[in-house]
This record gives C-alpha cells, sequence and structure tokens, in this order.
C-alpha cells in the first residue's frame, strides 16, 4: 500500500509539472518579424549589394539554449519578400569556417551551417519546410507534412548566393564571417494548405537556426526551442513574421 501511494505521490508530482511548464511556454510571447516589400531585384550571389537590404530590419542576436563553453558566434538575419520569393540575408560572425559537404541533401548541419524553418500554414503548425545550408552553399531540404505524407517530388527554384571572409577548413588562422543570401520560391510551400504566395497581413510560423563547424560547435537560435537537448524540429516555438505590402524604402 505504501508504494502505492509513492507512486501515486511521484506521478502527480510529474503531471503538476508538466502542467506548469506548459502553462509557462505558453504564457510566453514569441518573437515578431515584419517582412516589408523589395522595391528592386534580389541577386542572391552574397554580396547584398542591393540597396533594400540596408534599410530591411535586422534580426540580432541570437541566443543559445544549449550553451556549453567558447565564442558564441553571432549572427544577423533581414528578410524581404516579392511575389515571387521569399529572401534571407545571413551575416555569420565566425573565427573558424569549416564545411566538408558538397552533395546536396547530405549532413550540412553538421558544417557551418544556417537553417531556416518555415510553416506557412498556422493551423496545421507540423507541416513546415527546413532548408538547411552549409556556408558553401550545399543544401538539405526536408518537407515534413505532418509526418505522414511524402513529398511529391524535389522542389526546384532555390538560389543561394555565398562569400566569406578568412579560409574554409584551415585550423591555423582566424576567420571573420561567412554570408548566405537566399531566395526561396513561394511555390515551395503550395501543398501546405496556406495562402502562397502570402497577402498583405498574412502570418507564419518562422525560426532561424545555426550550427558551427569543426571548431567551436554550437547551436544559437533566433527563438529558443523550450528543450534540454538542441532540438530545431519545434514549430510550436517558432517565432512569427508578418508580409506586409510596405515597400522597405
Amino acid at each position: 500500500m505504501r508504494k502505492f501511494k509513492e507512486t501515486f505521490v511521484c506521478l502527480v508530482l510529474c503531471i503538476l509539472f508538466i502542467m506548469a511548464f506548459d502553462y509557462e511556454s505558453a504564457g510566453q510571447e514569441n518573437a515578431t518579424y515584419i517582412v516589408k516589400r523589395t522595391t528592386e531585384k534580389i541577386y542572391p550571389d552574397g554580396n547584398f549589394s542591393e540597396r533594400d537590404w540596408k534599410e530591411a530590419m535586422l534580426i540580432e542576436p541570437f541566443v543559445f539554449p544549449w550553451y556549453e563553453e567558447g565564442t558564441q558566434d553571432q549572427t544577423s538575419v533581414r528578410i524581404l519578400w516579392d511575389d515571387e520569393y521569399l529572401y534571407f540575408l545571413f551575416h555569420c560572425k565566425d573565427e573558424h569556417i569549416s564545411a566538408h559537404h558538397y552533395q546536396r541533401n547530405s549532413g550540412t548541419c553538421l558544417d557551418d551551417c544556417a537553417e531556416i524553418f518555415i510553416s506557412p500554414n498556422l493551423e496545421k503548425p507540423l507541416w513546415y519546410a527546413n532548408y538547411e545550408i552549409n556556408c558553401l552553399g550545399t543544401w538539405l531540404l526536408g518537407f515534413n507534412r505532418g509526418f505522414k505524407e511524402p513529398r511529391d517530388k524535389e522542389p526546384d527554384g532555390l538560389v543561394i548566393g555565398r562569400s566569406h571572409v578568412g579560409t574554409i577548413n584551415n585550423e591555423e588562422d582566424v576567420d571573420s564571417n561567412w554570408i548566405l543570401e537566399i531566395a526561396i520560391p513561394f511555390d515551395h510551400f503550395s501543398g501546405f494548405g496556406g495562402q502562397s504566395p502570402p497577402r498583405d497581413e498574412d502570418v507564419w510560423g518562422l525560426n532561424l537556426n545555426r550550427c558551427g563547424g569543426d571548431i567551436n560547435s554550437q547551436y544559437s537560435q533566433w527563438e529558443p526551442s523550450k528543450t534540454p537537448k538542441p532540438n530545431f524540429h519545434r514549430p510550436q516555438d517558432f517565432g512569427k513574421i508578418i508580409f506586409s505590402s510596405t515597400l522597405v524604402r
């Protein structure tokens, strides 16, 4: 009987802990970013020479939910859109740039890598796409439709430009940074049940993540995943982007 009571008490305490954790998470407002429209053609070449980029609002700093040790290499991101594409500009500080994956849909997350997780239909948050792109421009794409429906075909039209200041895979020197300029076609999201391309004031779920490479391997994010171990696949913890018809300049 005593053993039963102890088990029952432990079970109740566990339930109360879970309820408290969920309540705490639910009470926190995730970050929001207003995505403005371009006024000129964006050419994703890694040089971000377009004037529109200079006017786009910055997302920074990234947070390090699972930090243990080492330099916290910071990341800043800008986002724009037009009728065809959603554009991202990643600027990644990095003293030791490394990457070893040159084949698409390989293990890019093991390199110095930036990641974009997009949930275009808030009524179905588990239907999301993840773009994992290393500093070489090699990408891995995942399309998660409730973890049940397979993607119909390999999406095309993704455009990636890259640049870096430093030497990749040379551990003997100190590097500065690397840049990814990315254009994602809106037709990638046509099968997710939301409005694509979006309309003015449409809201999508989004998170931005980064993985470290050979040296100083760390995980950082725009919005932290509320998990004890690294896990970017948490649409309930994504931030939100609001599409605006307002021109960026």
